[in-house]
């Protein structure tokens, strides 16, 4: 898209307001090292009334991460994968890469980190399967938000990543939906 202005000698000069290729490239390069938070652009299957939550994990450290949501079909929900490119991701607008702490941990690209990613997927599993069968919650524990808090809440017990981190990432993803 494109806007002109009226410059200092009163010509017009075409003025791009896109996003530049440099700053999409440092949030990419920022993002595919972390796990992080995701809004999308669909709305809570269960209550409508806020954006649906999934979680990021980093699949090549350097732009293809692999995105974590609740799917469903006609008989039951589970856990789908999906593998985006943060390339593409980055230049859409959202919320999810404004100024609010959405990201729980930086991992680096090597064994260590790849085993803690291979183990962090289970226990996204394990929260998304605990929400499923506490039918007690609200909206009969379908809900992305819930799914999401009951992981953080997990991970702040497990203490693999930093407490106050994670504190901030569940008050965000509270105060965002």
């Amino acid at each position: 898209m494109k806007i002109f202005h009226l410059n200092a000698f009163a010509t017009l000069q075409p003025e791009i307001v896109e996003r530049t290729e440099l700053a999409i490239e440092h949030e990419v390069s920022r993002f595919s090292k972390r796990i992080f938070i995701w809004t999308t652009e669909e709305s809570c299957k269960e209550h409508g009334n806020h954006s649906e939550l999934s979680v990021i994990v980093p699949l090549d450290y350097i732009r293809r991460s692999t995105l974590y949501r609740i799917g469903d079909n006609k008989r039951h929900f589970y856990l789908s994968t999906r593998e985006i490119d943060l390339w593409d991701e980055v230049r859409r607008p959202g919320v999810t890469f404004g100024s609010r702490p959405t990201w729980i941990a930086k991992l680096e690209d090597n064994f260590q980190d790849r085993e803690r990613v291979r183990m962090l997927v289970e226990r996204i599993k394990k929260a998304l399967g605990d929400v499923v069968k506490d039918r007690s919650g609200p909206a009969d524990g379908w809900c992305s938000k819930d799914w999401v808090v009951k992981f953080i809440k997990d991970e702040e017990d497990h203490g693999e990543f930093c407490r106050g981190r994670l504190g901030c990432v569940r008050k965000t993803v509270t105060g965002i939906v």
